[in-house]
């Protein structure tokens, strides 16, 4: 996560206050981190062989310590949509379905779903992502506030097969703030007027970090409500 542009790019990232970042999870598995989909089939990805090797915790907000209120499951099932395309992240979203219930209580929340809401305005992105461009992961989750682009504009910049209806982008026009490299997956959180902030967008795919002019693109959330549904319920 992006911090204030210096003599290196870096990645502007406020320390995530646990009880704020009800949409972060932490997904492990043996020498795997796996914040994002791949693959395109509903199995799992040819690499995890036994899903029991992949677990979801959350609570979780520094990785290097055990604070006490983080929630370990393993994971059941996972589900990728059936049209994701890992050549231009057409599609780049996936369930992983738990064993078992969280416990919820003031660091583990469910999140808002989208309802229908696009992203817009100013949202917060946060992760466990380098803090420089071709930089490694931190211990500490961290956020960062960025604002939606148009969706033109955003293709002005990738082009237009690049970025499709599905997708939203976000970021700092001038730079110094963004998701970057170990971010994907990440929740993209927006506020309506008067409502509670939701789940806007998942950290899918950019070009580099933090750089001046270059959105990350994230896929959006609402687009998917039918096929999230048609799986959940």
């Amino acid at each position: 996560m992006i911090s204030e542009v210096s003599n290196k790019r870096s990645v502007a990232g406020a320390v995530y206050i646990i009880r704020q970042a009800t949409a972060m999870a932490s997904t492990r598995a043996s020498c795997l981190l796996l914040l994002f989909a791949v693959g395109a089939q509903v199995s799992p990805p040819p690499w995890i062989t036994n899903t029991s090797q992949l677990q979801v915790v959350a609570g979780e907000n520094d990785l290097s310590v055990v604070e006490g209120h983080e929630q370990t499951l393993l994971v059941e099932s996972i589900f990728i949509h059936p049209q994701f395309n890992e050549f231009y992240y057409y599609n780049d979203i996936a369930i992983l379905k738990v064993q078992g219930k969280f416990v919820f209580n003031e660091y583990v929340q469910p999140v808002q779903m989208p309802s229908g809401k696009e992203a817009a305005g100013t949202c917060v992105v946060s992760g466990w992502g380098a803090t420089e461009e071709n930089g490694d992961a931190i211990n500490l989750l961290k956020k960062a506030s960025v604002p939606v682009w148009l969706d033109e504009d955003c293709r002005q910049v990738y082009g237009n097969e690049e970025v499709l209806d599905s997708m939203v982008c976000a970021g700092v026009e001038e730079g110094g703030k963004d998701a970057c490299h170990k971010d994907s997956g990440s929740p993209l959180m927006c506020s309506a007027s008067g409502s509670h902030a939701f789940f806007a967008g998942v950290m899918s795919w950019g070009l580099g970090c933090a750089r001046p002019n270059t959105p990350s693109v994230y896929t959006e959330v609402s687009h998917f409500s039918d096929w999230l549904g048609s799986q959940i319920y």
